[in-house]
């Protein structure tokens, strides 16, 4: 779930076709993430593991979050039930091994007439290091088409770099 389930969510609510591929366990947590999707119009592409990951946020007094996870991400390949016009990734999905494999994947096999979006949404602490951060970001930006990066994302991926030559 997390960002790629909020945009799945908001782009069927504008009444766009969506098809959310993500990791979703046979437990009650991967129920409610069913029922959620189902409610909204959206089609869940899931392979079926056991376990539900989950990440839960405590906000600090200054309103940054701060996150705890129990992460796992082994999708396999995704099986879409036609071209996606859009094809959008990011967030922990794109950065987790093994399944970061299959995003990497999906953005580089990508049909020429799909717009690929890339949010990279960093959890630095599930990220093995700032370098494979970049790699992959780098990676993943040469094959997209849209990018929403925020500035903590860019502050971790580039220390070295002023936002604005990030965004140049």
């Amino acid at each position: 779930g997390g960002g790629p389930l909020n945009i799945a969510v908001g782009l069927a609510r504008l009444g766009c076709e969506v098809e959310l591929f993500a990791d979703v366990g046979e437990d009650e947590l991967g129920d409610s993430i069913r029922n959620h999707v189902s409610r909204e119009n959206v089609r869940l592409a899931s392979p079926r593991h056991s376990i539900t990951s989950t990440a839960h946020a405590k906000i600090h007094v200054h309103g940054a979050a701060r996150y705890e996870f129990d992460v796992r991400w082994d999708p396999g390949l995704p099986v879409f039930t036609q071209t996606p016009e859009i094809l959008h990734v990011g967030s922990l999905g794109a950065f987790l091994s093994p399944g970061d494999s299959v995003v990497s994947s999906a953005v580089r096999d990508a049909p020429a007439a799909t717009l690929v979006s890339f949010d990279p949404n960093i959890r630095p602490q599930l990220i093995p290091s700032a370098t494979s951060a970049r790699r992959t970001t780098e990676s993943l930006l040469a094959g997209s088409d849209v990018v929403k990066l925020s500035d903590e994302d860019a502050a971790y991926i580039w220390p070295a770099e002023h936002l604005t030559s990030v965004l140049d």
